[in-house]
């Protein structure tokens, strides 16, 4: 038995010892994986940080500045969470493309005051894509650069209706390819109707709405427009279009775009007049002024501007000896964030995208999202005035109304707030705009559609059809509304009448905005669109303009002389990571990257009413029997 004993101390030693050993082995891997965890981030700090001196750009000190499109054109600044970042180093991902609308303006703002910089060169991508308020943003910015004795140069393949409104700012060098052209097309509001397909398919659809023209549900109870929608349609397809052919006449003086319009009778005769050639038409148009490849191209701007075109050896692909407009905005001076000199700010928050409650991505236009910069701003004092910048269809009322509360909440702080409405700010973009002093429109935007209405549906004629059948019994107050049953009679009446009412609250909320009479509400309210053009004249909005008016009108409002600073808005990103969790993650990661994707995701909480089903996918719960918008 001593012996035994004697074993099992043995024994239990070299446990002890195997078990020290192994610890310590963890340790130091743990260490050593958060000790290049931190390495890591102050590599990046490094490059952040050098981003901004000229030894990290390419060419600083070249007068020529070039830009590629290649992507849609963002009005709010970019977000990044942290979660995101690990994630993208994790699984490898590069940054995708961000063509930030206020960054670009600032760098043609700093260039034309900076005698250095002698010309900029755009090139327009396959996938450049911009609302015709961004080009025109972006075209008067290059106006002035241009009236300073610069020049721009501008080329793309072919150019589309948006495109063409950017180029036809660049004077005197305006270049297509010889196989493209332009390629102009009117405004046209079409939508599929379904009415016949739910039919066939047995699937009942209940819209209640309020307001005539509200016509976002008619595709699914009709097969055609209704005639007054279609009318009021083709007053904003006109209105736009005559903004259009004045913009570029304006211009390009001469030029006769309607004899460009794609398909139309008059660009055929053209088209046969020129041998099917459309990039020679369009020269002899004088819409563009020179027909060339993408090298033949660069070898005019480089001999034009005297500067070196070399071959990048990585790709070997031609370059011009140029700085990349955004390494131009690194190397400036000011902040990327702030604009503007004096301790009074003027908060500058974004909403784009239709409204909803809340989402997974922190740019989209939730109230999860706006409700914390709100109250960020109203608890600022050093924010003195608010423009809300919006580009939304509308959305979900309850949200909407959220919002239009947060914003007057600011408001009756004794602060100003100014709406700029750029591509469309409809429905309930509109009920948060109520909550301001002052709007401002682009006079392309696209607003009012002041209505409501809701839609549900159900299989319940399909389900028959194929043999399924609900039947059973419930408690006085269990009649509830299925997906497999008819709408009851009692349910439709009830969504009417809270419909009309949302209806009528919105009504009044128009009314004590723009102080007129309900009487006066009720006609150009109705559902009916307008363009900001027709709804300055009818007082739905103050005035046209572009964002610069709209900061304008809040330093006025708010009575700050000139002394203040613009501040763009970000979401608040809260990321739950702990500094422990981000170091084990990283140090995870440098061994196995699919645990470390495992772990970063026990890391995470999920998004409020985000809930994740039995494989992983993510599912959005709503207590609400009908969405209303």
């Amino acid at each position: 038995m001593g012996f035994l004993k004697f074993l099992d101390r043995i024994g239990a030693v070299c446990t002890y010892i195997r078990n020290f050993f192994l610890n310590i082995f963890f340790f130091l891997f743990l260490f050593f994986g958060i000790i290049s965890f931190f390495c890591f981030l102050g590599v990046l700090t490094l490059i952040s940080e050098g981003a901004g001196s000229s030894s990290s750009v390419k060419n600083p000190k070249s007068p020529v500045l070039s830009v590629l499109i290649n992507t849609a054109v963002q009005d709010a600044p970019p977000v990044e969470s942290v979660s995101h970042l690990i994630l993208n180093a994790l699984q490898n991902n590069k940054p995708k493309d961000y063509f930030y609308l206020q960054d670009f303006r600032k760098a043609i703002q700093r260039a034309t005051d900076d005698n250095k910089i002698k010309a900029i060169v755009i090139r327009l991508g396959d996938a450049a894509a911009m609302r015709i308020d961004q080009a025109k943003i972006i075209g008067s910015e290059l106006k002035k650069f241009q009236q300073k004795g610069k020049k721009v140069y501008i080329y793309s393949e072919a150019y589309d209706r948006n495109s063409y409104a950017l180029a036809s700012y660049v004077k005197d060098n305006v270049y297509a390819h010889p196989l493209g052209g332009v390629y102009l097309s009117g405004y046209q509001l079409k939508s599929m109707y379904f009415r016949d397909l739910l039919d066939h398919a047995m699937i009942t659809v209940f819209t209640p709405k309020a307001g005539e023209y509200k016509s976002a549900i008619e595709p699914f109870n009709q097969n055609e427009m209704s005639p007054h929608v279609k009318k009021e349609y083709q007053g904003i397809a006109d209105n736009l279009w005559n903004q259009y052919r004045k913009l570029i006449s304006e211009n390009r003086p001469g030029t006769k775009i309607e004899n460009f319009v794609f398909g139309s009778d008059r660009y055929l005769s053209l088209l046969k007049k020129s041998s099917g050639d459309g990039a020679r038409a369009s020269k002899e148009g004088f819409l563009v002024d020179k027909l060339a490849d993408y090298d033949t191209f660069l070898k005019d701007v480089s001999q034009a501007e005297h500067i070196s075109l070399k071959t990048d050896t990585k790709i070997y692909y031609p370059r011009l000896e140029s700085l990349a407009w955004d390494d131009y905005l690194k190397i400036s001076k000011d902040s990327d964030s702030e604009k503007g000199s004096g301790k009074s700010k003027i908060a500058v928050i974004f909403g784009s995208g239709e409204i909803t409650p809340t989402s997974e991505y922190y740019w989209d236009f939730t109230s999860d999202n706006l409700l914390p910069q709100l109250n960020r701003a109203i608890e600022d004092k050093s924010v003195k005035a608010m423009i809300l910048y919006l580009d939304t269809p509308g959305g979900d009322v309850f949200a909407s109304d959220q919002i239009r509360a947060k914003v007057e909440e600011f408001r009756k702080s004794g602060r100003k707030v100014v709406v700029y409405m750029s591509g469309m700010t409809a429905s309930g973009g509109y009920m948060i705009s109520t909550a301001s002093d002052f709007i401002v429109a682009e006079p392309t935007a696209i607003t009012g559609s002041i209505g409501v209405f809701a839609i549900s549906g159900n299989i319940s004629r399909l389900a028959n059809f194929a043999g399924v059948h609900v039947d059973g019994v419930g408690s006085e107050g269990s009649q509830g509304i299925s997906i497999m049953e008819p709408f009851p009679e009692t349910y439709k009446t009830m969504a009417q009448l809270e419909i009309d009412h949302i209806y009528e609250v919105f009504l009044k909320m128009v009314a004590d905005a723009r102080k007129m009479k309900m009487a006066d509400v009720r006609p150009i309210a109705e559902g009916r669109i307008y363009t900001g053009e027709q709804a300055v004249d009818i007082g739905l909005v103050d005035k046209l303009g572009n964002f610069d008016d709209a900061v304008a009108e809040a330093s006025k409002l708010a009575k700050l002389d000139g002394k203040f600073r613009v501040v763009y808005s970000k979401p608040i990103v809260t990321d739950d990571i702990s500094d422990f969790g981000k170091s084990l993650v990283q140090a995870v990661a440098l061994v196995n990257k699919p645990l470390a994707l495992k772990l970063l995701n026990e890391f995470l909480p999920a998004p409020k009413s985000m809930i994740p089903d039995d494989k992983g996918r993510i599912k959005t719960v709503s207590f609400i029997p009908f969405t209303v918008q």
